[in-house]
């Protein structure tokens, strides 16, 4: 701005290329939280400038400074380009680390693979209360409720006349303080005939659905899902129970109740209810997010016994093995065979025990150093089989045998069988006392020693 004068006047205006800012965030997926680092701080926004048209390049945050919970999600597509507009900007997002974990179970030869193990895999920093313990859905009839994706679904659909029946154990013994129990609960049936409905008891006995004590959900008809919350005390044992009870009418809707949810103090405690089983490969295969958890085996297969250690702690990181053994002993059991006289529990013998994996073949006999002196009465019935998860008793009796023998008594000359004297045979019954002597030669040859076996007992085989 001037004013006109004579002559010429010259205005310059000077310019500057123009920079254009470039910031780059790392947030959490699906929030604006920046990234932990390694370091225990977080991944700050990285700024910098470039002018119209340049080339940029950016880079997630490396590995080897990102925190183990955490990996990239993906790369945006911009992360690399050029410089344009007013303001460039790039989000690179991480998520928490997720691995597919497979749990294998061998046999005791640490090879053949393990059908039929059970298993729960809980989070060991959920926030559960302490003293609070919470136990499997337990059938509770001949219709129950079923476990179906991390919910819980009554079975007795379209059976006229019929209960379906479940309870979980609640044990407050140990608890600090009393909780709440929240429910969240739907059916879909014939209203005013067929009701679905949760009781609290201090028992396992089946409730009736008609019984308002312990009582806190009874609905029917179509009722979509909702949260039922009751109270309970501290210091004592609880038994929830599950009913769905369908009346012999028509069916209406799904004819199910289903329960979606069970939370203590606001923890759902369904996930850490949920269990898992080996397949026939011996597997269980499952994608766990970085936490620290408890993989607890619950139950062995029939025939196998827990390990002393049932529960492996995994803490998921971005190194976590792709599979975990864990190997299951086969049960034992014994033997326990006794020689008795007959007719009572006299030992003739010192008692044998045989022990075995259960299942796997075992076979007994008599006592044989026993033959010489008695006749066994009879083969036991159970003198061969399979261990079991015990011990099996297997009696072998005897009698005094009737068979009759002999004793021969030699005499011969020093390490020959030159006779120096006749034979003489005694006869007498198989057990009996026998006495012999040395012949009267002593003109002649003295004893050199006295047999062992110059006095005994009559056996079965000639001595």
């Amino acid at each position: 701005v001037g004013t006109y004068s004579d002559g010429t006047t010259e205005v310059t205006y000077y310019y500057v290329e123009k920079e254009i800012p470039l910031t780059v965030h790392h947030y959490i997926e699906g929030t604006t939280t920046q990234v932990p680092l390694k370091t225990g701080g977080t991944a700050g926004d990285q700024i910098s400038k470039g002018k119209e048209g340049e080339n940029y390049t950016t880079s997630p945050i490396a590995d080897e400074n990102l925190s183990d919970e955490y990996e990239l999600s993906s790369t945006p597509g911009n992360a690399n380009g050029t410089y344009t507009g007013n303001e460039v900007i790039v989000t690179y997002y991480y998520k928490k680390v997720e691995r597919k974990v497979t749990l294998q179970k061998y046999q005791n030869d640490g090879t053949t693979p393990l059908q039929g193990a059970k298993f729960t895999i809980k989070d060991k920093n959920s926030g559960l209360q302490e003293g609070v313990s919470i136990e499997n859905i337990q059938n509770n009839g001949t219709y129950y409720f079923e476990e179906k994706g991390e919910k819980y679904i009554s079975n007795n659909k379209k059976v006229g006349g019929s209960v379906a029946s479940s309870y979980i154990k609640i044990d407050l013994t140990k608890a600090t303080e009393n909780i709440s129990v929240t429910v969240n609960a739907e059916v879909s049936s014939e209203s005013g005939y067929d009701f679905g409905y949760a009781t609290i008891t201090e028992n396992t006995t089946v409730p009736s659905y008609d019984s308002s004590a312990g009582q806190f959900i009874k609905i029917s008809g179509i009722v979509s899902a909702k949260d039922y919350t009751t109270e309970l005390e501290k210091g004592k044992i609880y038994y929830l129970h599950f009913g769905y009870r369908k009346d012999s009418s028509s069916d209406s809707g799904t004819d199910t109740f289903t329960i979606n949810s069970i939370k203590i103090n606001n923890i759902d405690y369904l996930k850490f209810l949920k269990t898992y089983t080996t397949d026939a490969q011996g597997k269980i295969e499952e994608t766990l997010k970085s936490e620290t958890y408890e993989i607890t085996e619950i139950e062995a297969p029939e025939g196998y016994k827990l390990p002393e250690n049932p529960t492996t702690e995994v803490t998921i990181t971005k190194e976590t093995p792709a599979t975990i053994n864990i190997i299951n002993e086969k049960k034992t059991g014994t033997v326990t065979v006794h020689h008795y006289l007959e007719n009572t529990t006299t030992k003739l013998a010192e008692d044998e025990i045989k022990t075995g994996n259960v299942g796997d073949m075992y076979a007994t006999k008599s006592n044989e150093t026993l033959a010489e002196l008695y006749d066994l009465v009879g083969e036991p019935e159970k003198s061969s089989g399979s261990y079991i998860d015990g011990n099996i008793e297997v009696t072998y009796y005897y009698k005094a045998t009737e068979a009759v023998s002999s004793v021969i008594v030699h005499h011969y000359l020093e390490d020959t069988t030159t006779k120096i004297a006749e034979d003489e045979t005694i006869e007498g019954k198989v057990g009996e006392q026998y006495t012999t002597n040395q012949a009267q030669l002593e003109a002649q040859y003295e004893l050199v020693e006295v047999p062992e076996n110059a006095n005994g007992i009559m056996l079965r085989k000639q001595t």
